[in-house]
């Protein structure tokens, strides 16, 4: 990130308690409570919502109660999604079934594509008081000494207008190569060396019928790896396959 220069000066300057860089799940979870706390919470994200992004978007019980405390599940069981309360794995010749342990009243697990998710949540935040907004790329961190103060934004197809937002507190919940924490000085890789393991999936109808979508499923072989989970509507399901990266290609030209 680069800071405005004297020629790029800010379009506007706002005020608020708190600002958030990113919109999906972590961004939402963390601004409904401030929000309802009396705060006044801005959340930029670059894109337009409904938008996919890479995830297996499995939830178990204590994942659901979360979307419960948030206000935002009736929305999503309004989807028909299934809902598993088992999980099983097979692994060789190892077999198991599991019931997951009830949470607070919660005893199913959710698996909704983020394309659907994430707008019922973004719907949430704004209902809490959230100011959401879509198409706003965060370019830099606004400094108050030693201390983020805010951030400088542009709106997608006003490139010559920077927006300047000033808050108390600055969040970024912009994912793991999250550019609010490379401006900060904090961003670490997640790991510190390649697991040469590639990762594919896609949707289907699940052949087992909705009536038999009761299981998230783990398959392992060798050094192959794949799930099976029951998704949304009820009937469709997300099949995730883990392998050797070198086979990702085949994937893709399929």
């Amino acid at each position: 990130m680069v800071a405005a220069t004297s020629a790029q000066l800010p379009t506007t300057i706002e005020e608020a308690d708190v600002v958030i860089v990113g919109a999906r799940l972590a961004g939402v979870a963390t601004a409904v409570p401030l929000a309802r706390a009396g705060l006044r919470v801005v959340v930029l994200d670059k894109v337009r919502f409904p938008s996919d992004t890479l995830s297996t978007h499995a939830m178990v019980p204590s994942g659901v109660q979360e979307l419960l405390l948030m206000g935002a599940l009736d929305r999503v069981l309004a989807l028909g999604p299934a809902k598993p309360r088992y999980l099983a794995v097979n692994d060789g010749g190892v077999s198991f079934r599991e019931r997951f342990r009830e949470y607070q009243g919660i005893d199913f697990g959710l698996c909704i594509p983020r394309d659907q998710l994430d707008v019922l949540l973004v719907d949430t935040a704004r209902e809490a008081g959230v100011d959401v907004r879509e198409h706003c790329n965060v370019e830099d961190v606004v400094w108050k000494g030693d201390r983020a103060a805010g951030v400088r934004y542009r709106i997608s197809g006003q490139a010559d207008d920077i927006h300047e937002l000033h808050a108390e507190v600055v969040v970024g919940a912009d994912g793991r190569r999250s550019r609010t924490a490379a401006a900060l000085g904090v961003w670490e890789p997640y790991r510190g060396s390649k697991n040469l393991r590639g990762f594919a999936f896609r949707y289907i109808d699940d052949p087992v019928g909705v009536e038999n979508q009761s299981a998230y499923e783990i398959f392992r072989a060798d050094t192959n790896m794949a799930l099976v989970l029951p998704s949304c509507p009820a009937g469709r399901a997300t099949v995730v396959h883990m392998c050797d990266a070198r086979d990702i290609p085949r994937f893709r030209a399929a």
